[in-house]
């Protein structure tokens, strides 16, 4: 399995909603959008298990 990648942690925001989620905001065409998102870190153990 070379190569494989999985998502071990994923969370999906639609960009409209990147302002509120009671009034989204949809995005301008042709122009550029600073966001700010937050990843979250998930530790993945690597080689044998122990215990």
């Amino acid at each position: 399995m070379g190569g494989y990648q999985m998502l071990v942690r994923g969370e999906v925001m639609r960009g409209k909603f990147r302002e509120s989620f009671e009034k989204p905001v949809p995005f301008t065409p042709e122009r550029l959008r600073r966001l700010s998102l937050r990843c979250q870190m998930l530790p993945i153990p690597s080689g044998k298990a122990t215990g």
